[in-house]
């Protein structure tokens, strides 16, 4: 069997923009999610399709151009890992929420997993207690692989916190990629990017993650 090229660890997601939408023809449909077609759901709005719109799903629905702009605006702001506007399926649509490990436990134990490596590189870089607690969103992209945006919480183990308050309790983002045959590598582990709608501005890069928790 020919061995697959192994994605290295340091390949970095900034300055992807290009390589996001490469591969979405091989989209593993048990992965993908397709739950969205309610118009809100668990607080992401989902608009209605006109036939007057710009841009197509990979069903030959057309999107209002307004909801491709949300999308972007999103993708762009959070880095891939806040999306509350989906348009659908679409070779345009590069990063997809996934819910499908809500009802799959095999998956999502999958993801817990991954969650797991990821605090602990954290923790291991910024000589750090946490503890995973629980997953809140993950997000896909498709490469010959995935990669998969987590947010999820932890809480502080440290003697000198409070594990039992709020305060102890932190919201992380994980960039991982996953590839079949090969064990997942974690590009990053940082406390959650503040975005523009949340209140105060944080810092552009992961540094926000070693100020905050010092």
């Amino acid at each position: 069997m020919e061995q697959q090229q192994q994605m290295p660890c340091e390949f970095s997601s900034r300055g992807r923009k290009q390589e996001l939408v490469e591969e979405e023809e091989g989209l593993d449909e048990e992965k993908f999610d397709d739950s969205y077609d309610s118009e809100e759901r668990d607080g992401a709005v989902i608009y209605n399709y006109s036939d007057d719109s710009d841009f197509e799903l990979l069903d030959g629905t057309k999107v209002d151009s307004k909801v491709w702009d949300q999308y972007y605006k999103e993708l762009d702001e959070s880095e891939g890992f806040d999306i509350s506007v989906y348009p659908g399926a679409s070779f345009n649509s590069s990063i997809v929420p996934i819910r499908s490990y809500l009802t799959d436990p095999e998956q999502k134990q999958e993801y817990t997993d991954m969650c797991h490596l990821a605090i602990g590189d954290f923790n291991s870089q910024n000589a750090k207690k946490f503890e995973f607690m629980e997953i809140v969103t993950v997000n896909a992209s498709f490469a010959g692989g995935l990669w998969l945006y987590f947010t999820f919480q932890a809480r502080d183990s440290d003697g000198d916190s409070d594990s039992d308050s709020d305060d102890a309790i932190k919201t992380f983002q994980a960039l991982v990629w996953d590839e079949i045959g090969r064990t997942p590598c974690v590009d990053f582990c940082r406390l959650k990017k503040p975005l523009s709608n949340e209140g105060d501005k944080g810092p552009p890069s992961s540094s926000v993650d070693v100020e905050a928790v010092q």
